[in-house]
């Protein structure tokens, strides 16, 4: 079961004809629950997973001119993890045997991007962009030390980064 309820507002303010924001925030209670009764636990458990997730973004937009624009937006976000990243069960795929890990929880994620839009005609967009993103608390997939070799997921490390461009 999954359940995730959300709120926001957002205000949008001009400082001068050519510079704009936009400010949001918004809120997310989520309720996610997991039962299993399987092979690798055959009494069955439950898991549960409740959070508030608060996520404020910003969207600033400059004009250089009437063809080129400067953009800049910030915000947090969350990557929740998937029933079969959690639930306690085998799930075989190609080429590897896949089981949740219970303890499995949602990661945050702060993002930045920086984009410059340069529009030579009508109709026409050129841009050029870097961004980057820092996850506290990642979800990853890990090989489990076993004579199988088996995959699993889990909150393996305290912090990750991705970062990168976009013509």
């Amino acid at each position: 079961k999954q359940a995730i309820h959300a709120g926001f507002a957002m205000l949008e303010y001009r400082f001068a004809p050519k510079f704009i924001a936009v400010l949001g925030i918004r809120g997310e209670a989520i309720s996610q629950t997991v039962e299993w009764n399987t092979s690798l636990d055959p009494k069955g458990d439950k898991n549960e997973l409740n959070d508030f997730q608060f996520l404020p973004n910003l969207n600033i937009k400059y004009e250089v001119n009437n063809r080129q624009n400067i953009r800049f937006a910030a915000s947090k976000t969350y990557t929740l993890p998937q029933f079969k990243e959690r639930a306690l069960f085998m799930y075989e795929d190609l080429g590897e045997t896949v089981y949740g890990w219970p303890s499995t929880y949602a990661s945050d994620n702060y993002n930045a991007d920086l984009k410059w839009e340069l529009f030579p005609t009508n109709g026409e967009i050129i841009s050029i962009a870097g961004y980057g993103k820092y996850i506290q608390n990642p979800i990853n997939k890990f090989t489990v030390s076993s004579s199988t070799n088996d995959i699993s997921y889990a909150n393996t490390g305290d912090w990750g980064y991705v970062y990168g461009a976009e013509i």
